[in-house]
């Protein structure tokens, strides 16, 4: 794909070991993803156990760690031509969109990126109605309406 778009990829952390996986496809069809830092080490360790990595990636302090990290992906996102939503099961709630995630799509739907999400968001969302107003485009979990996209789009 000439001028390979940069997609960012967003998730709940419980799913970066899935988000490696995608990553992974979206650079055979010829994208540029980008994930969170966190997700690039547990993919180098081979160990997606969050409290694994909390005194590491977080140097100890959860909240200024993670503020680093929100900030850190924003500038990714920002740097972005769209953003991927991957929305697995949480909680028991199929399609689920967290809090920051929620903001990350804000940012993306603030600086006019076009928003994927992986599948359909669970039932009861509270936040569905924010979600719905963001007009994203829902993959059902198929890369291809990625590159079908950007096709119509360049």
């Amino acid at each position: 794909m000439k001028n390979a778009p940069t997609i960012a990829i967003v998730s709940s952390i419980t799913f970066y070991k899935q988000v490696i996986g995608i990553k992974d496809q979206l650079k055979k069809l010829g994208f540029n993803p980008i994930v969170p830092k966190l997700a690039l080490l547990m993919e180098q360790t081979g160990d997606f156990n969050l409290k694994s990595h909390l005194s590491t990636f977080y140097s100890g302090n959860f909240i200024k760690g993670k503020t680093k990290a929100i900030r850190d992906h924003f500038d990714e996102i920002a740097s972005a031509d769209c953003v991927l939503v991957i929305n697995l099961k949480k909680h028991g709630k199929e399609g689920y969109i967290g809090p920051n995630v929620l903001m990350e799509m804000g940012l993306a739907f603030y600086l006019k990126k076009t928003i994927f999400i992986w599948k359909n968001i669970s039932p009861g969302n509270s936040f569905s109605d924010e979600i719905s107003a963001m007009e994203p485009i829902f993959i059902q979990q198929k890369l291809t309406k990625l590159s079908q996209f950007f096709k119509k789009t360049r």
